[in-house]
């Protein structure tokens, strides 16, 4: 039995599916992992939630197959699938603040989809796409969360140093749990944490992971989904590490600093400069192999050139020599025909001497010079065709 795939990217959230657009003879079924859950809506109603299990024939099939073809299938038979695990969306940071000056940032919500609430969902998708990603989440909530958080927030910060502050991350989280809560609720989500960034080789590095899952995506390489689960897991340690430096920061501000918070902390940075340094050796190996391939690329042009230029040098040397035989048999023919005219002309002046060029002889002379004629006409077209 053939298996079904719900999330290809790892940038998908949701997706929902409609049974009876799988139009398939075989049945198909669906592997929920830890983190994956499924709600069946049957004729609008949530029949039930599932999670780290597997559907069977709940897609494809003889028995769809035939009852859509008649007309009999289900009308409403749906599945909201819903990843259930953190998920990191990441918001421009950036206003006026009291001084005057701009402030330019990343705001991070880490949010979660509950089990519970992942028929909620549907909310989203009556207004929305079929397949919800964490690009698309960012794009349904960008504007509430700057006019109700972003610009308030920042319009109250004095200057760019109260950036860094432990007050405005407190201050950050508590807004967006207040101001976002109605929203999130009506969508399923759940808001677990709120951080802002103003550190500008953090926003560099972010913005470096969405540059290269661009390019991964516009080239579709063979190895373009084990290139984007890479990236994303990068980019999940870099988030998870300046998520920490925050936690300590505040902690710090509060006389409640932790050596177990400083551990967590190196050990992050620790990983997250491991997997740049590998990322960096495969990369390096990735472009050893393209130069490489590229070489024998052109190694392979190039004899494929050579031989090329070495037939038609051969074919026209052939055509050269064919072409030189022509002219020749075709003087020879011209002499020959000269020779015998020459011949036949001398004969009938010699036969009209003596008074012998009946119309008889006449006749004879000419049939075999026609005969003659037609023989080196012959012999110049086999010569052309040879």
């Amino acid at each position: 039995m053939k298996k079904m795939r719900w999330r290809e990217r790892p940038d998908i959230v949701a997706k929902l599916v409609n049974t009876g657009s799988i139009k398939s003879w075989k049945s198909k079924h669906i592997v929920l992992k830890p983190n994956e859950a499924v709600s069946i809506i049957v004729d609008g109603k949530v029949r039930d939630t599932l999670s780290e299990t597997t559907l069977t024939n709940y897609v494809g099939g003889f028995g769809r197959w035939l009852g859509a073809k008649m007309g009999m299938g289900r009308a409403d038979h749906k599945l909201v699938f819903a990843l259930t695990g953190p998920l990191d969306l990441l918001f421009p940071l950036s206003g006026r603040m009291m001084d005057g000056s701009a402030a330019t940032g990343l705001l991070n919500l880490r949010v979660q989809i509950v089990r519970d609430d992942v028929p909620k969902l549907l909310n989203l998708f009556h207004s929305g796409p079929q397949t919800i990603t964490r690009a698309d989440l960012v794009g349904m909530f960008q504007a509430e969360l700057e006019s109700r958080v972003i610009m308030p927030l920042l319009a109250r910060m004095p200057d760019g140093r109260a950036l860094r502050g432990p007050q405005f991350q407190k201050e950050l989280e508590a807004m967006c749990r207040t101001e976002m809560r109605s929203g999130f609720d009506l969508a399923g989500i759940t808001l677990i944490k709120a951080f802002a960034t103003t550190n500008v080789t953090d926003i560099e590095r972010l913005a470096s992971y969405r540059a290269e899952v661009n390019a991964v995506r516009a080239r579709l390489d063979v190895d373009s989904e084990a290139r984007l689960a890479e990236v994303d897991r990068a980019r999940e340690l870099t988030l998870a590490r300046i998520g920490v430096e925050n936690d300590a920061i505040v902690a710090t501000a509060a006389g409640k600093a932790e050596a177990a918070l400083q551990d967590k902390l190196l050990g992050l940075k620790k990983m997250e400069e491991t997997l740049a340094v590998e990322r960096a050796d495969a990369m390096e190996r990735q472009k050893a192999m393209l130069t490489k391939a590229r070489e024998l690329a052109e190694i392979s042009n190039n004899s494929e050139k050579q031989r090329l230029d070495a037939a038609l040098d051969s074919f026209e040397r052939i055509q050269e020599a064919k072409r030189t035989r022509q002219q020749a048999k075709a003087m020879q023919a011209t002499a020959r025909q000269s020779a015998s005219d020459q011949m036949q002309k001398q004969m009938m002046q010699l036969a009209a001497d003596h008074g012998a060029l009946t119309p008889e002889v006449v006749k004879a002379f000419l049939t075999e010079q026609t005969e003659q004629r037609s023989v080196e006409v012959e012999g110049i077209k086999a010569t052309a065709e040879e």
